[in-house]
């Protein structure tokens, strides 16, 4: 990748609070349509895979967005409190909203903030979530670092994000979805091809799989794992602190 390339992921990702506040209103209903409703089922199988209800008092869910893997911790693992974090103050508010539909809203609290400078104490938490989130980061490996910073010692790491398939011919179909559909249909509903071309690219330049998980160990995680699901579409990662 170009070095004009770099730049121009690093200043999307500079300005990615802004980036979703535009596509907000829109962003439920694409995403369940883009990905065929698919998209719950990584999440279900991402919380399946960490343990049992009640393991798990107090949990910190980081890019939240609107707020669909919080909502499933709450119905599934049962926590005592989650903190949902996100710097988009519109994907939160829409977050706000659905978690009072399900009177949620004394289990879940949400927080404008940055999942690299999380305002929250050493050993808060029993676990950490991040939804289709780290690809975001501008810096990965400091956010990694600050949810082992976070953690209690036992605690647990979950991120569910998106990879590139293996298969050379669901790779081709895939980068055709990613590359031409999306912005497409992103243009035509959220009025923003601009935001679901970042998608594919950000999808593109992040690191997956194996060299993920050693990113995870670099920043302190044992017992550090992960399994793909669709094709490799999906990786989902644990680590334990």
């Amino acid at each position: 990748m170009t070095e004009t390339k770099n730049t121009s992921i690093a200043l999307e990702k500079k300005g990615i609070g802004k980036m979703f506040d535009s596509i907000a209103q829109n962003y439920d209903f694409l995403n369940h349509f883009l990905s065929l409703g698919i998209d719950k089922y990584w999440r279900r199988e991402c919380i399946k895979k960490i343990g049992k209800r009640g393991d798990f008092p107090i949990v910190v869910d980081l890019a939240t967005g609107t707020g669909d893997l919080s909502i499933e911790i709450a119905k599934r693992l049962k926590p005592s409190h989650i903190y949902a974090f996100d710097l988009s103050e519109k994907m939160m508010s829409i977050a706000e909203e659905k978690i009072k539909k399900l009177h949620f809203e004394n289990i879940i609290e949400t927080k404008i903030g940055n999942g690299e400078e999380i305002n929250l104490p050493e050993e808060f938490c029993h676990l950490v979530s991040i939804g289709f989130g780290i690809r975001n980061f501008q810096h990965p490996e400091k956010g990694l670092l600050e949810c082992h910073r976070i953690l209690k010692q036992g605690g647990k790491l979950a991120i569910v994000e998106f990879s590139t398939p293996k298969n050379r011919i669901v790779s081709s179909l895939v980068r055709m979805y990613y590359n031409h559909f999306i912005p497409f249909i992103g243009k035509v509903f959220a009025h923003n091809r601009k935001a679901y071309c970042y998608l594919p690219t950000s999808i593109y330049n992040f690191p997956n799989g194996e060299t993920f998980c050693n990113m995870m160990r670099e920043a302190g995680f044992k017992k550090v794992s992960y399994r793909s699901l669709t094709f490799n579409m999906v990786n989902i990662y644990y680590g334990e602190k």
